[in-house]
């Protein structure tokens, strides 16, 4: 504006924040920005906003949400261990019973393996839908340009995998424990 638009309106020049974009390929760009700035004011004030800085940030948040989504499914891989543990003792008669009409132990593993991970398996599918259609949104919204990380998804898919093969394997012993003979003894 020209003082002559303000009609004697007087602007404070300290509450003027102006966002500049340089040319990164000028190695002087930030010098020749606060020269001109100085011309203008003298007590003007420019300082360059990396974007390094907040990369780096947003990569160390990342890092953060995966150790946490690691840490939380070997809390959920613990609970269903217990839950895998409490249902075989449950069913110990009746294991010691599909064994001793001849059903392979192999069959009862894969049962096992399959109790634990269907409901990994649809709550693992149910989040990567909601959260990538959440992301897309999101990035739509602000309009950034579209990009999903296909790295940490598979990678927390990858220990959801992990967990349920491990919890199952922990309870193959029980489960071969319950299934002998002395299973059909009753108290």
């Amino acid at each position: 504006m020209t003082p002559g638009a303000l009609d004697g309106v007087r602007l404070e020049p300290m509450s003027v924040t102006t966002y500049v974009a340089l040319d990164p390929a000028e190695p002087d760009a930030l010098d020749h920005l606060r020269t001109a700035a100085a011309q203008v004011d003298p007590v003007a004030y420019a300082s360059p906003i990396e974007q390094r800085g907040i990369s780096a940030a947003l990569g160390g948040i990342r890092q953060v949400l995966l150790v946490g989504t690691v840490a939380l499914l070997l809390l959920v891989g613990a609970s269903m261990l217990v839950n895998v543990v409490e249902q075989l003792r449950e069913r110990r008669r009746l294991l010691a019973v599909l064994v001793a009409f001849g059903t392979r132990r192999r069959t009862l593993s894969g049962s096992v393996l399959f109790q634990v991970a269907i409901p990994v398996v649809l709550g693992l599918a149910l989040a990567v839908v909601t959260g990538s259609v959440l992301a897309l949104a999101l990035q739509v919204a602000v309009q950034a340009p579209v990009r999903f990380d296909w790295v940490g998804v598979g990678a927390t898919s990858g220990a959801a995998a992990l967990v349920v093969l491990l919890t199952t394997a922990a309870g193959l012993p029980l489960l071969w424990r319950l299934t002998r003979p002395e299973g059909l003894r009753s108290e």
